[in-house]
């Protein structure tokens, strides 16, 4: 009985390993066929963006100057862009993409390895990475921080969920530096996460400082830029004149002192 079976056990263990097989063949086609996409349409991308408030920063220039369609992240953001701004725009909008898409196989691998039993991983792993190919592709083409980000938060859900939270809060952190939207991640998880607050307040407030940390000597003119862009986007909004002209009141009393 048990020998009449082991052929069917067989074939099965066949046809997942190829459904496996097949799968990452798609995913990997679908980022090389995008990768060749952007050399011919460089004009999609975004990432002379971030390049440039990464240049922007280092040489204290406004990070924000295009308003509401250019840089609208916190200043961290470009200071980790830094690595890649020093490269040539193209290649350094590739080496974006593929950092962001290994970290998100990466997050996939491990979320599937968390949740599911070992002999059944392998093939929701394949699965998934064929899911998220539709919402990933426009993404990837225009080099967007989406995709770094919602790694980065899906590493630091796995890390919680084997409550490891030093590993937990610094990959959020690291989610709400790339992009402010993390942030509602992390203040839920400040919330239902009690072993984890500590650790993420601390990295929440270094992250926010590591602008600082990093550059000392331009904080000034970069900090001014920043007050600068917040009063001319709060009047742009129409908001009331005592709070459009609040953070210039505010950035000359941080001066004096």
């Amino acid at each position: 009985m048990n020998q009449d079976l082991l052929p069917e056990a067989a074939g099965r263990g066949r046809r997942w390993w190829s459904f496996e097989t097949t799968a990452w063949s798609i995913w990997l086609i679908f980022l090389s066929a995008m990768s060749i996409l952007v050399v011919f349409r460089p004009h999609r991308c975004i990432s002379h963006i971030y390049r440039n408030a990464a240049l922007h920063w280092w040489s204290g220039q406004d990070l924000y100057e295009s308003g509401y369609h250019g840089f609208l992240y916190f200043p961290s953001s470009a200071v980790l862009y830094t690595p890649f701004a020093w490269l040539p725009q193209e290649v350094g909008g590739m080496a974006w993409r593929w950092l962001s898409v290994g970290l998100l196989t990466w997050a996939i691998c491990r979320l599937c390895r968390l949740l599911l039993p070992p002999e059944h991983a392998p093939r929701a792993i394949a699965l998934t990475l064929l899911v998220v190919i539709p919402a990933a592709a426009i993404n990837v083409v225009r080099a967007q921080s989406e995709i770094i980000m919602f790694a980065l938060m899906v590493l630091g859900a796995v890390e919680i969920g084997y409550q490891r939270w030093t590993r937990a809060a610094l990959w959020l952190t690291l989610a709400a530096a790339i992009k402010p939207l993390a942030l509602a991640l992390a203040a839920l998880c400040l919330v239902l996460v009690p072993p984890l607050r500590g650790r993420l307040l601390l990295g929440l407030a270094l992250m926010l400082a590591l602008p600082v940390l990093v550059l000392k000597l331009a904080v000034g003119g970069c900090l001014l830029a920043l007050i600068e862009t917040a009063s001319a986007k709060m009047r742009i909004f129409r908001a009331p004149e005592f709070l459009g002209t609040a953070p210039l009141s505010y950035q000359r009393f941080w001066l004096r002192v």
